[in-house]
């Protein structure tokens, strides 16, 4: 059960951060931001993150 309440926990931040899941593999997230795109991929409890300033993301994570 807390593999199901972790997914659903990352799920609803990343919506909150205004992450939207990618149609052809819901574990990837894209966003639109200030004219690039952040990407996160979500395998079981590992993030993956590429966009230009992956240190300011980690820190909003850390807050959440």
């Amino acid at each position: 059960m807390s593999g199901l309440y972790w997914h659903e926990r990352v799920t609803d931040c990343l919506h909150d951060m205004h992450f939207t899941a990618c149609n052809a593999e819901t574990n990837i997230w894209i966003r639109a931001h200030h004219n690039v795109y952040d990407y996160i991929a979500v395998y079981v409890d590992d993030l993956v993150f590429a966009m230009k300033d992956p240190k300011k993301f980690a820190k909003e994570l850390e807050i959440i």
